[in-house]
């Protein structure tokens, strides 16, 4: 909940693109757009429904307004408003979803890059982003009146005079069950603080006893939770059924080779395609390339001696982009050497970056000119070490 809002105020206040480089796909803009639509025109569909109880559709004239007619008004207006507030849900939790769903595929937390197996299941389909934009329009109206027709149906049940035994029957039986479950969960606090502490019994004979009287107690309540359980999980299935950024459904929940719900991950295989044409990254290092090509090699622009000098900067004065930016070390998990940036391990560019900032702050000029081009030497011996190893490695790969 906090993460939604924290999101929505970065969207509004603009600072979404300026601090994060978040630019938001034109098919979540314009589903969202028509979400809202949907919105609206659910609620004129339960105003026309209102309409046509109450006026006469040949004279145009208002009728009169009898009991039954009341009731119908009455479930109009509870579908209306509880659809409402179930399409607002969808409508507007969308734009805050992407920009988290953005931020986490872009550090890790979802699985993308760092994860061969969820990474060759995004790159497939990459066409798939273009079922969003049919199942965010269809999503609000479908939120709407499946949530609104659930509570529309419990007043119906509660108003018309066929159903109205029944339904107050299982209100009496739900708020004995209540009570009952009250007390039973405050004797059960209750009694697991004498008896127990955490995984260990305090008083054998008296813990095994409470044991058996509460496992014949929720033998008796057990129908009434899942009870409570299904229409639970039918509600949030209604409320979900609109959001394509989320699964409602574990992502391990599938009928062998059939996926029950492939449309989150399609919505995250179209954020993907996004980033890698629009990622604040990629048109920095754009723009970088293109002023290479602009001013030349001979120039000076972007040289061997400005890239050491860039790296020892960036793991001197920049310890976040040292600790998350380059992963592994020597070797990987699996045994094999590592794709280190530019062929350098995080060790021995740690390293460096220790050294130079420890010495930073003490030197002049020109000897600080005189270290870099010490550090550059090295650097370049280290590097060609690091090659020579490289390749043993892989001639021993080879002999096994």
């Amino acid at each position: 909940k906090k993460g939604y809002i924290w999101a929505l105020r970065k969207v509004i206040s603009g600072r979404a693109k300026t601090e994060y480089g978040i630019l938001f796909p034109s098919r979540i803009i314009a589903g969202n757009i028509c979400m809202i639509f949907g919105m609206l025109l659910s609620l004129a569909i339960c105003y026309y429904g209102i309409y046509i109880l109450t006026t006469d559709l040949y004279t145009f004239s208002s009728l009169t307004v009898d009991a039954y007619t009341r009731d119908n008004i009455r479930i109009i207006i509870v579908v209306a408003c509880f659809g409402f507030i179930g399409a607002s849900f969808n409508t507007f939790s969308v734009i805050p979803s992407t920009m988290i769903t953005m931020l986490q595929l872009r550090s890790g937390v979802i699985p993308s890059l760092s994860d061969m197996n969820s990474f060759q299941k995004y790159r497939n389909a990459p066409e798939s982003g273009s079922m969003i934009l049919g199942s965010m329009m269809y999503g609000s109206l479908f939120t709407f009146f499946l949530v609104g027709g659930a509570f529309g149906l419990m007043m119906y049940s509660a108003l018309s005079p066929t159903t109205q035994p029944a339904f107050y029957w299982g209100l009496a039986n739900i708020i004995g069950s209540l009570i009952a479950i009250c007390v039973f969960e405050g004797a059960k606090t209750y009694l697991t603080y004498e008896y127990f502490g955490t995984f260990h019994k305090k008083e054998l004979m008296k813990a095994n006893l409470m044991t058996v009287a509460l496992e014949c107690m929720n033998i008796g309540l057990s129908f009434g939770r899942l009870v409570s359980r299904a229409f639970t999980h039918t509600l949030m299935a209604f409320l979900y059924i609109g959001r394509v950024d989320k699964s409602f459904l574990y992502e391990g929940i599938n009928m062998h080779f059939i996926e029950i719900d492939p449309l989150p991950k399609n919505f995250r295989r179209m954020l993907l395609l996004q980033e890698a044409h629009r990622h604040p990254y990629v048109e920095v290092i754009g723009r970088i390339y293109l002023m290479k090509l602009h001013y030349g090699v001979n120039n000076g622009f972007i040289k061997k001696s400005g890239s050491c000098w860039r790296l020892l900067f960036i793991r001197a004065l920049m310890p976040w982009i040292t600790n998350y930016r380059i992963l592994g070390g020597e070797t990987a998990p699996n045994g094999r050497l590592s794709n280190d940036i530019n062929g350098w391990s995080s060790r021995r560019l740690n390293v460096v970056g220790r050294t130079f900032s420890a010495q930073l702050a003490n030197m002049s000029r020109q000897e600080l000119e005189m270290h870099y081009e010490e550090e550059k030497e090295r650097f370049e011996r280290q590097k060609e070490q690091y090659e020579e190893e490289k390749k043993r490695a892989r001639e021993r790969k080879r002999a096994l």
